[in-house]
């Protein structure tokens, strides 16, 4: 078993792979931007998003909405008063059976840059603009942003910080080239119609940027994470914690110091990871509740990954 724990911590430590992002705050971009809804289920969390889009401090003349419809609702009627804010707003229902052709044939609405995020989700206020700027200077094809859960309830911080490690192991893997979640994410024109149709290469220039100006964020009570795309991770994780209760029970039984060492090489990789996600968003670690996340953590994502499965047969 030690040995599997020591191969966890070289991944872990080869993995690690955070991008610094330095801002230029004198370039002044007029870069149009196209921003993309997808998958509308809740109308209310829908005027969440494009109100915060509304409140970004970026000439909204400069921004087209493109809004994926896959509601019964006629949202047309419904986003009258958001028509002359925008440059453009545009509706269009969707299927699971015609969603790639009505797609591609938005191609003519479409700037040079998008913003691809789902219904629900909620932008800081000073993204685009500094988001266009570094995507302009950088020359990245494809940058990908932190997803946060804001929970109401501070209880349920304990679940921020299971998502903050699921979200930074997803950082790491996107800077070291995998190819992951096609989802909230701003991307250039061409690669993002080469994505829809299945081309491999679409994020070939790609990195996962962290800062306090670069989150979009949901308003949950509570959520358990269920992502298809970091399934594997889930997965992973849940095998590792698995081990570690079981040499747990083990170290209850016989103690000795072969457990301690099992701890360290488990525990402190996984505290750089989430500590570094932290601190790039300034936002304070919550130290005594990563202490409790570190004792019942391994039993939650085993709960978690259970019911996860559960809800991806439904």
């Amino acid at each position: 078993m030690i040995i599997i724990f020591i191969i966890y911590f070289i991944f872990l430590v080869w993995l690690f792979e955070f991008i610094d992002i330095e801002n230029d705050n004198n370039l002044n971009s007029d870069e149009k931007i196209t921003i993309i809804i997808d998958y509308i289920n809740n109308l209310e969390k829908l005027f969440l998003t494009i109100d915060s889009i509304k409140d970004q401090k970026y000439p909204l003349d400069k921004i087209n909405l493109i809004i994926l419809d896959s509601s019964k609702d006629d949202i047309n009627t419904l986003i009258n008063n958001y028509k002359y804010i925008f440059q453009s707003i545009d509706v269009f229902k969707i299927t699971d059976i015609n969603r790639q052709n009505i797609i591609n044939d938005i191609k003519s609405n479409c700037n040079e840059y998008i913003l691809y995020i789902d219904n629900e989700v909620v932008i800081s206020k000073s993204l685009i603009p500094i988001i266009i700027q570094y995507i302009e200077q950088s020359h990245l094809t494809v940058i990908f942003l932190p997803l946060l859960y804001r929970y109401k309830n501070p209880y349920h911080k304990f679940y921020q910080l299971f998502h903050c490690f699921i979200e930074s192991i997803k950082c790491s893997l996107i800077n070291k080239n995998f190819n992951l979640s096609t989802k909230n994410i701003i991307i250039n024109k061409e690669s993002f119609f080469n994505m829809i149709n299945g081309d491999e290469k679409w994020n070939v220039n790609s990195r996962y940027l962290i800062s306090p100006d670069l989150y979009l964020y949901k308003n949950e009570d509570y959520k358990l994470i269920n992502d298809p795309s970091l399934k594997f991770i889930h997965i992973l994780y849940s095998i590792i914690n698995f081990l570690f209760l079981f040499a747990l029970l083990d170290f209850i039984a016989y103690p000795s110091q072969y457990f301690l060492f099992l701890i360290s090489i488990k525990i402190i990789p996984e505290l750089c990871f989430i500590y570094t996600f932290y601190n790039r968003l300034q936002m304070k670690f919550p130290k005594l509740d990563y202490l409790f996340f570190c004792i019942i953590g391994p039993f939650y994502s085993i709960i978690e990954l259970i019911y996860n499965q559960i809800r991806f047969k439904k």
